[in-house]
């Protein structure tokens, strides 16, 4: 033992006499503990209990808190990234935080970026329903005027001018109401309006075709400007139609076809007064 004593300090290929020590520590200062024995770098750790298994151990709650927390760090990053924003370097020396700390935070602003993404994705919902129903009022006033038999030049011309021109006041009289008969005073037609994209067009008519046996007339035109979808994130464009049935059977038909192709359908008023206070109260 006296030769052991009067050996050098240990260097990098020499071990060094060890002494074994038991701790016996409070759960409730453990992990300040370990941590600061741990920055030591004097003490080696044994494992007492080699033979459970790590689900067995008493400290899988607390690895349990920990994956969760590196999972909503992980969502973050992914938030970052996704808005263009970039991360700033961690500082050479971080102050020492709790673990609890750090789990309430990180609870704190997930909820707080799962509502504001939540907002954000209604605020865009909304925007993209009131631009999509702006253009279906523009599109099928043309396919309505064109299909009435009672449609004069001034109405044409008060059609073409509110769609032109958003701030155009509303100039629809008595007698223009009582000129504009609508269509399914005349024969019974009934027709549904409505937004669907670019790529189903093609097979959204022949699906109304067989449904309805040809007893529909499918009229359509192009959208002005393209519409985000939200599955994609990308900008589509996109057609307007409006289908001319008649019956229920046929309604209820056209509606299930429009839900299985993700088509839009909004309510278009027949009357030309109508249309062109709607249209002034949805243009922004």
């Amino acid at each position: 033992m006296e030769y052991i004593d009067n050996m050098p300090l240990m260097d990098l290929m020499r071990s060094e006499k060890m002494t074994f020590v038991q701790l016996i520590i409070p759960a409730e200062s453990a992990h300040r503990a370990i941590t600061y024995l741990g920055q030591l770098g004097l003490l080696q750790f044994r494992d007492l209990n080699a033979k459970k298994s790590p689900f067995q151990r008493t400290f899988v709650n607390q690895v349990k808190r920990c994956v969760e927390m590196g999972r909503k760090l992980r969502y973050f990053k992914d938030q970052i990234h996704k808005a263009g924003l970039l991360l700033p370097p961690l500082p050479a020396s971080q102050p020492d935080t709790e673990l609890e700390e750090i789990e309430i935070q990180l609870a704190e602003h997930e909820h707080e970026l799962i509502e504001m993404n939540a907002n954000s994705e209604k605020l865009r919902q909304s925007y993209n329903e009131l631009l999509e129903f702006k253009m279906v009022l523009q599109k099928a006033s043309g396919f309505l005027v064109s299909s009435s038999s009672h449609t004069t030049d001034r109405e044409i011309e008060l059609d073409e001018n509110v769609y032109s021109n958003d701030n155009h006041g509303d100039t629809a009289s008595l007698i223009e109401q009582e000129m504009h008969s609508e269509l399914s005073n005349q024969s019974g037609v009934r027709f549904i309006s409505g937004i669907i994209c670019n790529s189903k067009v093609l097979q959204f008519e022949r699906m109304l075709f067989r449904a309805t046996r040809g007893n529909m007339l499918f009229n359509q035109a192009v959208a002005d400007d393209e519409i985000l979808d939200p599955s994609s994130n990308e900008m589509v464009e996109k057609i307007v139609f409006v289908v001319f049935f008649s019956g229920e059977q046929a309604r209820t038909k056209i509606l299930k076809i429009c839900e299985a192709f993700s088509a839009n359908c909004y309510p278009v008023p027949e009357d030309t007064t109508k249309r062109r206070q709607i249209t002034q109260e949805v243009c922004f």
